[in-house]
């Protein structure tokens, strides 16, 4: 019976902290696992098209009006490494600045570090962004704040992780991401300029009372935003499916030589799809092979202006990822609890 005992003792432990995470933690969480799964039932989360088709952040689709793709990156992930590495970020920081903060100003910080993420890695980068490092830094440099304006908001225990180790652990994480292709560290910066704008900017609360879950203003603007962009991407999907299948009906056409055939594939997808440049890019082709140069110079015209790696995989060099995107944070907190008393990641977790 003792060999049981001991395997149950752990998992016993793990059970009773997942039970006592504040409920925007948690949810968060779950969201974030439900999400990977319906992306790897789709087609795979490492799949640019499934990306795309789920939310991922692409600046030519959210300047034609798909102002959603800043929400829904910070729920996608590439690979079961990278959600496993973001959840094990949130589920160490998240907690504690829930629990200082209260579960509607964590909601704001979450969301307004993933917001600010997809939107300067839109700016800055060409290329299919998604993952939630940009909001976890932001949870991460609002506790920093915490930590020096507001220690008694802190455990004691925690008070020193989130002081310089944590000041440390974001250097060393924006310093990988410049020296490691396919790092988006662009999401980084905007992630913790959010998170430190939201938590300054947000009236800290006074009262014990003021850290119980209710429904206040923050925590419903923060679920509206989800639901609407969850709502859209649900409603984008079907859409998006189409469009492949018309571009994949095209391909087979134009692989046949079958252009005027082809040609209405294409023009139907971009139809539906103007931002997608591969039916602007085959059109121009069947343009040129029709002898209908002014044609063909439009559509390339359109593809050049708006074209991104899009049938490329997400995880090759040129596409800036979140991969690895706490690294450096989870170094220095990991290092802080083997160095700490047992009661310490009960405390922070």
């Amino acid at each position: 019976m003792e060999p049981h005992r001991q395997y149950r003792r752990p998992v016993g432990r793990a059970v009773v902290a997942l039970r006592t995470l504040p409920p925007a933690t948690a949810t968060l969480l779950a969201l974030m696992g439900v999400t990977f799964v319906l992306e790897r039932l789709a087609s795979g989360s490492s799949s640019g098209n499934t990306l795309i088709g789920f939310g991922a952040s692409l600046r030519p689709y959210f300047i034609d009006g798909q102002y959603w793709r800043l929400v829904m990156p910070m729920f996608l992930h590439l690979s079961l490494a990278h959600l496993a590495l973001n959840l094990v970020g949130l589920y160490l920081f998240g907690p504690l600045l829930e629990r200082a903060d209260g579960c509607g100003r964590f909601a704001l910080v979450f969301l307004g570090g993933g917001i600010a993420g997809s939107l300067a890695s839109m700016l800055f980068s060409r290329q299919l962004g998604a993952g939630a490092s940009g909001s976890i830094l932001g949870v991460c440099v609002a506790l920093v704040l915490i930590r020096y304006r507001r220690p008694e908001m802190l455990p004691a225990d925690a008070q020193a992780a989130c002081g310089s180790q944590l000041v440390a652990g974001i250097g060393l994480t924006l310093a990988f991401g410049w020296m490691v292709p396919g790092i988006d560290n662009w999401a980084h910066l905007g992630g913790l300029a959010a998170g430190a704008a939201v938590g300054a900017l947000l009236k800290p609360p006074t009262p014990a009372s003021d850290l119980t879950v209710r429904v206040d203003h923050s925590l419903l603007a923060a679920l509206a935003v989800v639901c609407f962009s969850g709502i859209a991407a649900l409603n984008y999907y079907p859409r998006w499916q189409r469009v492949l299948a018309l571009e994949a009906e095209g391909n087979r056409l134009l692989a046949a030589r079958q252009l005027e055939a082809a040609k209405l594939q294409f023009e139907h997808a971009e139809q539906i799809e103007p931002a997608d440049s591969r039916p602007h890019l085959q059109l121009s082709s069947i343009y040129i092979g029709l002898g209908q140069e002014r044609q063909a110079r439009e559509e390339c015209e359109w593809a050049l202006a708006g074209v991104y790696l899009e049938s490329s995989p997400p995880t090759s060099k040129c596409s800036r990822t979140r991969d690895l995107g706490v690294v450096g944070c989870l170094t220095y907190v990991f290092g802080f609890a083997r160095s700490s008393k047992p009661s310490v990641l009960a405390n922070s977790c």
